[in-house]
């Protein structure tokens, strides 16, 4: 298994996000990402240990799919 630190950014005053991914080695030996989905709800399931190290927040950050961006422009909501 291998964590990447993606991107470090300050949040807010006290606070720093952190922008990780996972990936696993398949039984073939090629490298698999990890959902961002299936990750946070494994580190939310074990939140309160996380706490002891400052973590405050647990979110997924996923970019929308090819599909879900044509939908959304093939009817864009209505501007103001």
């Amino acid at each position: 298994m291998t964590v990447a630190i993606q991107e470090i950014r300050g949040s807010t005053n006290d606070s720093t996000q952190i922008l990780i991914t996972v990936s696993e080695r398949t039984a073939t030996g090629q490298s698999k990402k990890i959902l961002a989905s299936d990750l946070a709800n494994f580190l939310n399931s074990i939140k309160a240990q996380l706490a002891n190290i400052a973590v405050s927040h647990i979110a997924a950050v996923v970019a929308p799919s090819p599909e879900e961006i044509q939908s959304y422009l093939s009817s864009p909501p209505i501007g103001n």
